[in-house]
């Protein structure tokens, strides 16, 4: 059984597709989302019309994205996207073998915009990890809702996340899978435990190596740096 680690970024509080949204009316639609990515009735190229998930996640508003916090060498916005500052970009390049796919931010210096879809993935048991599914959209083939296990209690716990293959020492993964609900899912960033001590001793801001994830299935016992 190997252990791993996710790594938990910042918030960056912004869109990569944009400021320009508007409500959903109809019924068949507003079950999925009450409001859409889109201007004057018509859904945002890089969405599905229908539930909202970002599918082209590459369209997003070069020209006018505007990243509203610059606290944090990593960080989410809040329609699946990954932003990383220059340290982090180093970090990542120096420690990573495989392509990584990074963007300049026009209007926020020092920033860029990272796409995970390059990052080597680890397929998510979602029997052994409990994940809750829900609200299948018929219009791009996949869940609105993905959701993390949780353990009763007060507050409840998240469960680890469980998967069939070892990775390779020393790596980063994303999870195959996004969690989240409809323009707010995101990859999970996996890491060996070689390569989240190295992040933990980097000291980037608002990164954290938060829990421990297994590769078979059974629990390991809670570890942190």
């Amino acid at each position: 059984m190997s252990i791993l680690y996710t790594i938990s970024t910042g918030d960056t509080d912004s869109y990569l597709l944009g400021e320009k949204t508007f409500h959903i009316s109809d019924p068949s639609i507003k079950k999925y989302c009450h409001w859409q990515f889109g201007e004057n009735g018509k859904p945002h190229p890089a969405i599905c019309p229908t539930c909202g998930r970002v599918l082209r996640p590459e369209l997003w508003d070069k020209d006018g994205f505007q990243l509203r916090k610059r606290k944090c060498d990593m960080g989410t916005t809040y329609d699946g996207g990954h932003i990383v500052s220059d340290r982090a970009k180093g970090f990542l390049t120096d420690h990573l073998s495989c392509a990584l796919e990074f963007t300049q931010l026009p209007k926020a210096k020092g920033y860029h915009r990272w796409d995970l879809r390059n990052l080597p993935s680890l397929a998510v048991s979602i029997d052994a990890s409990h994940i809750r599914q829900g609200k299948y959209c018929d219009a791009c083939g996949a869940f609105a809702e993905v959701l993390r296990g949780l353990e009763p209690g007060s507050p409840p716990t998240v469960l680890p996340l469980v998967f069939d293959d070892a990775p390779a020492r020393g790596s980063l993964y994303r999870t195959d899978i996004a969690f989240g609900s409809n323009h707010a899912q995101w990859f999970t960033l996996v890491a060996t435990e070689g390569l989240a001590r190295k992040l933990y001793d980097a000291k980037l801001r608002d990164v954290y190596v938060v829990e421990n994830i297994i590769c078979k299935a059974g629990r390991p016992p809670i570890k942190k740096f």
